[in-house]
């Protein structure tokens, strides 16, 4: 799936949900990025790792509300980091890297305390990785948990860690290990 048809989706179902009654949300989030460190191996030996530095991801998403404790949502994001290459041929550079994903995420609330309910947070969906001159697009899935904190009926504030775990990417013999972390602040709408 490309770029183009991630967006288009996406755009298509936030159309459709506009249309929607109570119990339909959009959000918005942004924070801090650190994909895991990659290893490298050629027809299963070790012959490098690509080393990333931490930075930053934005997302869009749109979900429904089912029950008290149960969400749906179809999230859509960007995340940007630089990274280093190292390996055992003692070749080194540097590289940028971009990582797109479109995930259906599921999310089960927990009794509020006060103000502030915690949920837990589980998504499938696509990654697709982007560097200086490789593109690929894998099957990936996170997990993650988060704290809501209720502004009023219609909007809320959240705060959320997930972990990323994707495919491995591979190209003629090479595997290239695919994880991260994010942690977001997100602000969300009711319809």
């Amino acid at each position: 799936m490309n770029k183009k048809n991630v967006l288009l989706l996406l755009i298509a179902t936030v159309a459709l949900g506009a249309s929607a009654g109570q119990g339909t949300y959009w959000s918005l989030s942004g924070g801090w990025a650190q994909p895991g460190n990659a290893d490298i191996t050629f027809n299963g030996i070790n012959v490098g790792e690509f080393d990333y530095d931490s930075g930053w991801i934005v997302e869009a998403a749109y979900g429904m509300i089912t029950s008290e404790n149960i969400a749906y949502e179809l999230a859509f994001s960007y995340q940007e980091n630089d990274g280093d290459l190292n390996d055992s041929s003692g070749t080194e550079g540097t590289f940028d890297l971009d990582i797109w994903t479109l995930m259906l995420n599921g999310m089960y609330f927990l009794d509020p305390v006060d103000s502030i309910t915690p949920y837990g947070l589980l998504g499938l969906g696509a990654v697709d990785y982007s560097s200086d001159d490789a593109d690929e697009t894998v099957f990936g899935g996170q997990i993650g948990a988060g704290l809501k904190y209720q502004i009023s009926d219609m909007n809320c504030w959240n705060l959320e860690y997930r972990y990323l775990l994707a495919q491995d990417i591979k190209d003629d013999g090479f595997e290239i290990e695919v994880s991260g972390h994010t942690v977001q602040l997100g602000y969300s709408q009711m319809y």
